[in-house]
Order: structure tokens, then sequence, then C-alpha cells
């Protein structure tokens, strides 16, 4: 049987060869679930390209008049919500505007703050193919246009030299040519740092709205000593005034109302519209279960669009949570300002077989010789009958297709996927999802756990001191509310009520504790990340006030461990040392930065439908217990604080009705404790409960080998060889 012909000739080749490179090839199938924007996915442009259509529709409006726009776009979670904003990510360049991805508010008495700093956070990633991040293309775009003006001001009263003029033309052809110039050509810096007075003068005669400080630190940019101070300033950090007087201003944007003017200076003077994107709405309501603060979040959302220009603000939830929790609730105000609602459809019959054709490109992309069928060895009319099984749900279609795929690749046996004239006629039932065992759900979570984790400790960089706090109170806020939610009891203590921000008394949180004695205990918990001694101060300030007035009996300040308090503070020092004896300051590393980030972003994939697992998808109600049970006493913080709050010695965390190891977790510590640096692993003779779970046996080494810390060098049916993967365990 001839299966396919060589693109460079006449040449067949034979069924043995082409099911040979079929159970070579990788299932392509596996990674379905699109959980950040940043992430390239196969896209099908066509799946609701309409919206896309709209969403670039408001982008050209807003280019030409720069009036700002709201539109959401509602959808079933595995629809493609994020995949969306994936795809207009991709196209940002091409159709010139700006793409910022705004992660889930974390703290809602400062949205302003968290906008400005996520748009920061976007716009410093740079693809491979850029030389420069859009963050510093912006900023060179908006400092050479006032630079030319100036320029152009001066000739009129003075003649130019030719080196200026010279210089003029150049930024005229590329503006990105002063970041070239920073650093390497001192005469020609020394020339625009001349001018940016005139320039800033050009700039508030025509914008008088623009605010001044964010325009002087935007031309220190141009400094070479400054140059990284001024980016730092840009991006929302709190610098030590050290800092602050080398860059001649008197506070970093510390605060909602400095946030929303310099968003306002930044998107004014943009060159091109701006695409802020919120995704995982959802999420504001399941961690505060408070409807005032989603309605304060929409409230905040037409002030945006009402006080900022330039700008389109593209609201993404699930369709459920906007008909049931935010619709009926929030302003008219709000309502009448979002000025699309759109939803997110399912794909056609030919759009899901181009999807599958994208995805199997993986397998025939880089073969010499074409497929029978652009989607082998899946049928049309089989696509077709699984697309209808799953109402049509691009996720839900991927993973039957997942499984057939793995399925083939185990038995080692290659089949044409078709539909059998049973299957076509016998009556339509109602799919019923098996509930996952707790193992096997266990296992799910402990791997999607590391793998987020992972990437934030990659990446922790990405992340300066200012978002870190912002995540690191949301996230310790999700830990602690989970032990009021689960009534753990931590070395006789348990956490009744948690209060976050404007209920805490200018406090990040206060929790509710009921000690050994049965005495409540009110824990002032503020995180902290300024540089700014005077800023460190006001905190320590507002805790001594609370204590005063026995608000909080307890408090705990939160740090990264790079940001240690100066002995040249003296004020901070003194307050620290008039109130040590009620609470304990806390320094936190990289390591448990990114576990909180990334217990945060577990939560926040369960509340947007983001974690599945065989067709159940994973809600926070299921995700909490798992976290408390497995991970709460391995964030440092945690130990720390409740460890300080025991005079007892030896080991001081107890937990009340602790439940035992499970066997997932057994096996998993078994192997991973026999596995050296290479050996013979005989699972029959080493653990003698492997012929009774010997599945799960299975799933444990398949694990530990996605994860990295085992490799296998050969298996058979009772042997595996197996070699200790160097890798740290991020736990």
């Amino acid at each position: 049987m001839l299966y396919g012909e060589n693109n460079v000739g006449d040449e067949f080749m034979s069924e043995e060869q082409w099911h040979k490179h079929l159970l070579e090839s990788a299932n392509p199938f596996t990674n379905i679930i699109v959980r950040s924007a940043w992430e390239d996915f196969p896209d099908v442009e066509s799946i609701n390209g309409s919206c896309t259509q709209q969403v670039l529709s408001f982008l050209n409006d807003i280019k030409e008049n720069t009036i700002s726009r709201v539109m959401l776009v509602g959808g079933q979670p595995g629809i493609g919500k994020t995949h969306f904003i994936s795809r207009l990510r991709r196209i940002s360049d091409k159709n010139n505007y700006l793409f910022v991805a705004i992660r889930p508010i974390s703290d809602v008495t400062a949205i302003f703050n968290h906008i400005y700093r996520e748009i920061f956070t976007s716009l410093r990633k740079k693809k491979e193919d850029q030389k420069y991040s859009p963050m510093k293309v912006l900023i060179s775009s908006i400092i050479s246009q006032s630079l030319i003006k100036a320029l152009k001001k001066k000739g009129q009263s003075e003649p130019l030299s030719k080196k200026i003029e010279s210089l003029m033309e150049k930024l005229k052809k590329d503006h990105t040519i002063i970041l070239s110039l920073i650093g390497h050509d001192n005469n020609a810096m020394e020339i625009l740092q001349s001018l940016s007075n005139i320039a800033i003068e050009m700039v508030e005669e025509e914008y008088p709205e623009v605010d001044l400080t964010f325009l002087k630190v935007l031309f220190k940019a141009l400094h070479p000593k400054l140059h990284s101070y001024a980016l730092r300033w840009l991006q929302g950090d709190d610098l030590d005034d050290d800092i602050l007087k080398k860059l001649k201003v008197k506070d970093s944007i510390s605060n909602d109302d400095i946030a929303q003017r310099v968003l306002h200076s930044l998107l004014t003077l943009s060159d091109k519209p701006m695409l802020l994107c919120f995704d995982q709405l959802e999420s504001i309501y399941d961690r505060f279960h408070d409807i005032s603060i989603v309605v304060g979040f929409f409230d905040t959302i037409v002030r945006l669009c009402n006080e900022t220009p330039n700008a389109l603000i593209l609201l993404m939830t699930q369709t459920v949570t906007w008909a049931e929790q935010m619709e009926p609730n929030i302003q008219k105000s709000a309502k009448d300002r979002i000025e699309h609602i759109d939803t997110l459809s399912v794909p056609s019959n030919e759009e899901m077989k181009e999807l599958i054709s994208q995805r199997l490109n993986h397998v025939w992309g880089t073969f010499p010789y074409q497929p029978l069928y652009e989607t082998y060895p899946f049928s049309e009319e089989y696509i077709k009958f699984i697309s209808q099984s799953q109402g049509w749900n691009p996720r839900g279609v991927l993973r039957e297709l997942s499984r057939e795929f793995q399925y083939m690749l185990k038995n080692k046996e290659v089949k044409e996927f078709k539909v059998s004239q049973e299957q076509i006629s016998a009556p339509k039932i109602e799919t019923k999802v098996v509930l996952p065992t707790k193992d096997r759900l266990d296992l799910y979570l402990e791997n999607q756990i590391h793998k987020v984790i992972t990437q934030y400790k990659e990446n922790i960089d990405d992340n300066p001191y200012s978002t870190r706090e912002n995540y690191l109170e949301a996230g310790l806020f999700d830990l602690l509310k989970g032990c009021v939610d689960s009534e753990l009891t931590i070395n006789n203590k348990k956490v009744t009520e948690l209060v976050f921000k404007k209920k805490s008394k200018d406090l990040d949180m206060i929790a509710t504790i009921i000690n050994e004695s049965g005495q409540e205990e009110k824990w002032g918990i503020e995180v902290c990340n300024n540089e700014r001694g005077q800023s460190f101060y006001g905190i320590l300030n507002r805790i001594t006030n609370n204590l005063a007035q026995k608000i909080i009996t307890k408090w705990f300040i939160i740090r990264d461990k790079n940001l240690e308090i100066k002995k040249s503070w003296k004020k901070s020092n003194e307050l620290l040392e008039g109130i040590k004896s009620s609470g304990h300051l806390i320094y936190i590393d990289i390591d448990d930065n990114a576990r909180i980030f990334g217990l945060k972003e577990i939560l926040d994939l369960s509340s947007s439908g983001d974690l599945d697992i065989e067709g159940h998808p994973v809600v926070r109600k299921e995700v909490l217990p798992y976290i408390m049970d497995n991970l709460f006493f391995k964030v440092d913080i945690i130990n720390k604080m409740f460890e300080l709050e025991s005079k007892k010695e030896g080991p001081i965390i107890t937990v009340s009705k602790r439940p035992k190891k499970d066997i997932t977790t057994s096996i998993r510590e078994d192997i991973l404790s026999k596995a050296n640096s290479q050996m013979l692993v005989n699972f029959q003779k080493l653990f003698p409960d492997y012929k009774k779970e010997k599945k799960l046996y299975n799933s444990v080494v398949e694990s530990l080998k996605i994860e990295g810390k085992i490799v296998i060098m050969n298996q058979s049916k009772t042997n595996i060889v197996i070699a200790k993967s160097p890798s740290d365990d991020v736990f």
C-alpha cells in the first residue's frame, strides 16, 4: 500500500515506514490549556474572527480620536478566552498597537497602581527578533517626538549646526537611535540633554494635563548614569531616597492617584493606542466573595475609561459569572460604558479540522512525505463525531484526541480513526464525567503547581519588587483564608476571621486568632517592599497606632530578602525597637516568593476553569484542601509567623487531625529515595505493593519523568533503569 509521495520525486513510502514515524512522534494534543497570553499555540484566525475584527475596529477608531473604549467578551471554560488574548498579543505589531495583559487584580484598593505596574511588566517583554522591548521603544518614541519639535523651535530662532540637523534627521527616521546613543555617543547625548528643558516646555504647552514629574523622569532616561534609575521609577518601584534625589523627584509612584496621573500621561503621549486585557475577572469574586469589590472594580474601569485616553479596555470573563454575579450588581454607569458585549463561539466543522491539522503539523511538518490527509489518523467524519459529542468545545475535542493518540502510542499500534455505523445510529446518551480519584487529583495538582512555581522562579526578575508585593499580599491572603475555611489548627491556634485592605484599618490584612488559652488575638499583617525610608516609616507608624488603639495585638511585616532595613533609617529603627516585643519583621527569599505566586495563580486558574483533569474542571474548593494539606507548611512565611508565636522548644508546628500521608506521596518519596545516580530498579523486589498498585506506580514514575526528577534509561515490565535528575525540587 502506498501512503505518501516524496516532495522531490516519485519515491513512495511503505505502510510500515509510515506507521513507524507516527509511533515515534510525541503526542501533539497534550498541551491544550492556554494559561497565559504570552504562550504561543496553533491558532485558526477565523475562529471568533468577527470578535477579533471588533477589537481591531475599536483600536482603529481610537487611533483617530484617542477616545478610550470598553469591550467585554465572555465564554464558557475551554472555549478559548486566553487563547483569544494570546492572538491579540501576536498580531499587535502588525496592527500597530501596544498589547498589555493584566493579571487578576490582587489589591482592590490600588487598582490604578496594579494596572500601571502590569503595563510595564508587559511592555518589558521582548520578542526574540526585537532589538528593544516595547517599553524602551515607547519611551524613545515619546522623547524623540518631543526633541524633534524642540529642535524645530530652536531652528526658528537660531541656525542649527550640521551635527544637530543630522541628529534630527536620524531621529525622524528611527526614534530608537536614542537608545543606541546612550553610553556610546556622549557628544550626541549632551546635545539631547541640553534640549530636554525646551522639549519638556513644549510638551507642557501642548498637553497641560501631563504630569510634570513623569516628564522629567522620562527625559532622565537620556542620561547614562540615571538611565536605569529612571526606568525603575517609570515601572513603579518605590525607590530609595538617595535615588529619588538623583532623579530630582520627591516621590515614587506610591499611590493610586499618582499612578492614575502617570498612566494618563503615558497614554496621552503614546503614538499608539494601548490594548489593556483583563483576563479571569471571575477570580475577583472567587477570591473575596464580596459583590461590593466587584462593583468597585467596574467603577474604577469607568474612571479609567473617562479619565485616560488612547486605550481599549478588554474585559474577559466566564459567561455565567457575568450573567449571575456581575451584570445584575454593577452600577448602570458601568454597564452603559461597555460599548460592546460579545460571546466567543464554538468553531465550525472546517475550523475544527484546521485546528487539528495545525496540531498534527508537529507530527507531519518535518516529514518529507505528505500524509494521506491533513488530519491523519483522524478522519473527517470522526472529527465531526467527536466534536458533536463535546459540544464543539475545543478543549474537550483536543482532550479526546489526546487520549486516542496516547492509547495508540502506548499499544504501539496505528489505526485510522473512523466512525462506525453503530456509533452513528446509537442513541445519544448524556456524557457523564467520571470524577478522578483523590490520588489522581492530588498527582495532577502536584504537577500543575510544580510547573507554575518553577516558571515563576525562573522569571522572578520580570516582577519588580512593587509587583512582588502585590502578589504576595493576595497569595498570603489566600493561604490564611484557607485556614479559616478549612478550620485548620496550627500549634493550638485557629484563624477564625480575615479582613483585607479597606476593612483592615490601613493595614494589608488583620487576622483574628484564637490562641491555646481560648483568648482572641488580632494580628496586623503588612507586606512591604518599599525602598524608601519614609514609606517604611509610614507603615510602622500605622502599626504603632493600631497597637496603641488595641485594634491589633500582634504585627508582622513581610519583606523581600534583598531589601533589608538600612541603618540610616533612624526613625524607622527607633519605631521598630519600640514595638519589637509584639511582632516580627520577616524576610522572604526567592523560593518563597515563587511558592506564594504559584499558589495564587493556581487558585486563579481554578476560578477561571483552566484546571482540568480528564474533563473534570478542578474548582477552587478542590484546590484549597490540597494546598492546605500538602503545601501550606512548606511556605516559610507561615512557619515563621506561627513559630514566632510559640515559646516552646523543639518542633512547634502541630496540626489537629493532620491527614496521613497519601499513598501517592509515599510512592513518590520511596522511588526518589532509591533513585541514586544510576541504578537498576526491580519494582517487584524493592516495592512489595507494586503488583497490587501497578498502575499507580507507573503513573508516579511517568509524573516524575515529566517533572525532570528522574530520567528513564530503559524500561521493561518489571525493571527500570533510572537516573536521578540534578534539578532541585521547588519545595
